[in-house]
């Protein structure tokens, strides 16, 4: 769809092509698909909905029930090259699978009035911001990073984007793979990755080991 309308990456041409956008239930509305009830999301992705207006501009907000009935929607809307809109997150397999565009709706993140207003139930007054990038983080003992250098090295280079955990997740949902296999699968085809985390000596004996798998 952005292929055909760029337009289509941000709020305001999604808004201007409400039509497209269609409410299963009601066609003479259009379609925004938030998280079902009990989610965190939930509430983040109905004070965006407001925080946007997007009731006034046509849209009701859709509750998918459950994990599956949200991520079966955007299966659903791909397969059939239909419009879909609506919230989903990053790293998961759903994303690796499809791949879809993420709708600018705000200049930047404002990460004081996403804590303090976007993410409670009880935000009187909501303004649209992108969802900032949650923090990731590897910890160690102070003792270990002195006494392994080399391992400790190698966590802090040590990082995925979310385009690369989204391609692997999806890998490990089409293959019915555990975390073991998905791991091998990384290592053999994915050297370009893991190779800037280790010195090259180290890359050497690493791959040779992944030859004897």
């Amino acid at each position: 769809m952005v292929d055909k309308d760029p337009s289509l990456k941000t709020i305001e041409g999604i808004i201007a092509n409400a039509s497209l956008f269609t409410n299963p239930e009601d066609p003479e509305r259009s379609a925004f698909y938030g998280c079902p009830a009990g989610w965190g999301c939930q509430i983040t992705a109905t004070n965006q909905y407001r925080a946007l207006k997007l009731d006034a501009a046509g849209f009701d907000l859709i509750n998918p029930g459950s994990g599956a009935g949200l991520s079966g929607s955007i299966a659903h809307a791909y397969q059939r090259q239909q419009p879909w809109f609506g919230y989903y997150w990053a790293p998961t397999a759903i994303l690796g699978k499809y791949d879809m565009v993420k709708v600018e709706f705000a200049d930047e993140s404002d990460i004081e009035h996403f804590r303090n207003c976007i993410s409670k139930e009880n935000c009187a007054e909501p303004k649209a911001t992108m969802y900032p990038a949650a923090l990731v983080q590897t910890v160690t003992t102070a003792d270990f990073a002195k006494k392994s250098t080399l391992a400790f090295s190698y966590f802090g280079k040590r990082s995925f984007t979310n385009a690369q955990m989204n391609q692997l997740l999806a890998w490990m949902e089409e293959n019915q793979a555990d975390g073991q296999i998905a791991a091998e699968e990384f290592m053999i085809n994915h050297k370009d990755i893991w190779n800037q985390w280790v010195p090259a000596d180290v890359a050497a004996k690493i791959q040779s080991a992944v030859d004897n798998l």
